[in-house]
């Protein structure tokens, strides 16, 4: 969609006042009670949740190492592009 100068004002202005919305894709990492771990779902089309931990490991302190570019692919079906 391209915006005129003069809205591309309009909305600066009024995401200024209101805050500025995160865009694009976004990988999230959670600790889950009610999915097994591993499993992976969609909030919505720009952001993807993964469970990293369950309820076994409430109260303990976890790590983990994940390879975003795995998890990008498993979670839109194609390499990243860009940053």
């Amino acid at each position: 969609m391209t915006l005129g100068a003069q809205a591309r004002v309009v909305l600066f202005f009024r995401q200024l006042s209101a805050g500025f919305t995160p865009s694009g894709i976004r990988l999230t990492y959670a600790w889950g009670n009610g999915l097994p771990v591993g499993s992976m779902y969609r909030l919505w089309e720009e952001e993807t949740v993964f469970v990293v931990a369950g309820p076994e490991e409430a109260g303990k302190t976890i790590s983990s190492t994940r390879s975003l570019g795995d998890d990008f692919r498993a979670a839109y079906g194609r390499p990243r592009r860009g940053r």
